[in-house]
């Protein structure tokens, strides 16, 4: 039986890891208008320390950090898949929300970077092509 409630492992969570665990938290749940919230909150972010990259340096960081990311997601599997069959489901699901974290965490940032940079949306095929199905 766990001894710990979900609030407070979060926050251990939190106080752990030097990353931004709520960040990730947040992207991974956030659908509809909090999504909406949290890319805003992020654009206005970036807006504030932009780099003044042209969008065609912008599209190309954002296709090598989604490829970095892919390979993160690759590793992450293999690592899920050397796990026993039996008596891993913590170790399992930890890896499958890892899995989910990075690409959510990457969609997000990269959607209000391109807001914050004025860049379109990229169009849905190329959404599909980015997506980790292949892996």
């Amino acid at each position: 039986k766990k001894s710990i409630n979900k609030a407070k492992r979060k926050k251990q969570q939190a106080a752990a890891g030097g990353k931004d665990v709520a960040m990730g938290i947040e992207a991974r749940k956030a659908k509809g208008a909090k999504r909406k919230l949290l890319v805003a909150a992020l654009t206005e972010q970036a807006k504030a320390s932009s780099s003044g990259e042209t969008p065609e340096q912008l599209k190309q960081r954002h296709k090598t950090e989604w490829k970095n990311m892919k390979e993160q997601v690759a590793a992450v599997k293999k690592e899920k898949k050397k796990l026993p069959r039996r008596g891993s489901k913590d170790a399992k699901v930890s890896c499958s929300v890892r899995i989910k974290t990075l690409i959510a965490e990457m969609q997000v940032r990269h959607e209000a970077e391109r807001k914050a940079a004025g860049v379109e949306d990229p169009p849905a095929d190329a959404v599909e092509a980015m997506s980790d199905d292949d892996l």
